[in-house]
């Protein structure tokens, strides 16, 4: 019956009997696939103490990152370019988007240097 609904990648009537009996025995999910079992590494906590350690070196590199926190290089570099925003640029960590700060920095260099440079014709 299911199947000639669904036709492909239908649930088998084995499966619906096991979760009809959970849901009968009174348990609320039985959808396990949410929860894997692995603890959350990356928490807002985790996050903010790399930035800190980061922000206070950028020349550290994701192998001392990941010895330093007891986690994997793949975790630590989530976090640095997920998280964090950050990338990578002659070994030192930089943010990958430029502040207004940085941009309004620019904008006067920029001036000043077409100021200087139709002085001087």
């Amino acid at each position: 019956m299911v199947d000639t609904a669904f036709e492909v990648n239908s649930i088998s009537q084995s499966q619906i009997y096991r979760i009809s009996a959970l849901v009968k025995a009174g348990k609320d999910s039985s959808d396990k696939r949410s929860t894997n079992g692995r603890r959350k590494v990356r928490t807002d906590n985790f996050i903010e103490v790399v930035r800190v350690y980061v922000e206070a070196d950028r020349r550290v590199t994701m192998e001392e990152l990941a010895i330093k926190f007891e986690t994997s290089i793949n975790t630590i570099f989530h976090v640095l370019h997920d998280d964090l925003g950050l990338s990578i640029k002659s070994a030192r960590w930089i943010p990958k988007m430029l502040t207004d700060d940085h941009k309004m920095k620019r904008v006067r260099c920029a001036q000043a240097f077409l100021k200087l440079n139709l002085s001087s014709d």
